[in-house]
């Protein structure tokens, strides 16, 4: 090697390691064997075990990340089911998933959060007994998931009490409700269908024509585990994605996009897919028109087996857009209309039934006029939070079917 050579080598490494370390750092974190981290902003403490509520033994992995500037990588292995990473960090956050399994993940983080799934490997968030925000997947910031592995995400049985707004509702109902036996809903629930933008205040002020409305505030309930919690919104890419809960599978008070990816998501007690976007969008001022869910070309299976007022695409008197993939939402109404796309806001046709059964673990298939299969789901044998017997059929009354083309449900 000549020495105009090596000084060119040696010029392009320093220029290369400047471009690293002007991006951010990288540090890797096997959960078989975690150790104490201590450096310059950013500290890793292994905690001590802690009983849970039902006696099993827990202990997490801590980091704090103080650094303003420049993004962390986090790079994440091995399996430890009782083990819970706590996150909090000021800057943007790059965690990447190289076959992990392990029980929760708590990232406060102000800035977003972007979990890669690295492609070729299996991951899961089997669950955890924190009811901090009692979530397998909680993000204070946003989070974007993307990559083209598997992500599985699981929750403990465990239940618990919790005050819990509830949405408004004759006050014989609420009066009679708990959060697992939920009495039929009439059309005097919501007085306003949902998907469209309501005149007025939301819920309404004063008197109605119904009953009177309640209750005034929130009630405590018994409530299990949601899925995936991202508080300021949530995009989903690529992944292969599988939410199994008792409580919401997915939940956000931002928009929820699906772009790419395969996702199935159930939830036995709640809804499967649900988004506070409407709600919040009234009491901040933001863009009440803006889509809450948007589904631009994943194939999205959303269901929710609790019966009614619980549905499998949850939007809170905002539109659902559909742009492109394939959209099931599969579950019962909120009200007299159910949450449901706004013909404006999509681009591809979509159809809504109100009748549809199924059994469990026997495919179920999405044909087009010719008979080609675009989408094939199977649901798991599982019981409800409101009957632990396992049904022997799955009923839905409200589902909501969007593909390219026309197509049929059918098993």
């Amino acid at each position: 090697m000549t020495q105009s050579t090596y000084s060119i080598l040696t010029t392009l490494c320093i220029a290369l390691y400047s471009v690293w370390a002007l991006a951010g750092d990288t540090l890797r974190i096997d959960f078989r064997q975690p150790q104490n981290v201590e450096r310059d902003s950013l500290s890793v403490t292994v905690s001590n075990n802690e009983t849970s509520p039902t006696g099993k033994t827990y202990h997490s992995v801590n980091i704090n990340n103080t650094h303003k500037e420049g993004k962390l990588t986090l790079w994440l292995s091995g399996a430890d089911t009782l083990c819970t990473l706590y996150y909090k960090g000021n800057d943007k956050v790059n965690m990447v998933m190289d076959g992990v399994r392990i029980g929760a993940m708590h990232i406060k983080n102000k800035k977003r959060t972007t979990l890669t799934v690295r492609e070729g490997t299996e991951n899961t968030l089997c669950g955890t007994e924190d009811t901090t925000h009692a979530a397998t997947l909680y993000t204070k910031g946003k989070l974007h998931i993307k990559g083209q592995g598997t992500l599985r995400v699981l929750a403990s049985d465990y239940m618990f009490e919790k005050e819990k707004k509830m949405p408004m509702m004759p006050q014989e109902m609420w009066q009679a409700d708990s959060m697992f036996n939920h009495p039929p809903m009439n059309d005097m629930a919501f007085p306003h269908p949902f998907g469209e933008k309501p005149d007025g205040d939301f819920p309404p002020q004063g008197q109605t024509d119904g009953p009177p409305m309640g209750p005034p505030g929130g009630m405590k309930r018994m409530v299990g585990f949601e899925g995936i919690e991202a508080k300021k919104g949530l995009v989903i890419d690529s992944v292969n994605l599988y939410v199994e809960v008792p409580d919401d599978g997915i939940n956000s008070n931002g928009q929820i996009e699906f772009r790419s990816g395969n996702i199935l998501v159930i939830s036995t007690g709640n809804d499967a897919v649900d988004s506070n976007y409407g709600d919040k969008a009234r009491e901040k001022g933001w863009d009440t028109t803006a889509p809450a869910i948007i589904c631009s070309g994943a194939k999205v299976t959303a269901v929710s087996l609790i019966g009614p007022p619980e549905e499998g695409l949850d939007c809170d008197n905002s539109p659902i857009a559909i742009t492109g993939g394939v959209v099931v939402g599969m579950g019962a109404k909120a009200g007299p209309m159910g949450s449901s796309p706004l013909e404006r806001l999509c681009t591809q046709p979509f159809r809504l039934l109100s009748e549809f059964t199924c059994v469990p673990e026997k495919p179920i298939l999405l044909k087009e006029e010719d008979g080609s299969i675009v989408h094939e789901f199977t649901l798991p044998a599982l019981s409800t939070t409101r009957d632990k017997d396992v049904p022997k059929q799955y009923s839905f009354t409200h589902v909501i079917l969007s593909a390219p083309d026309k197509i049929e449900i059918a098993q």
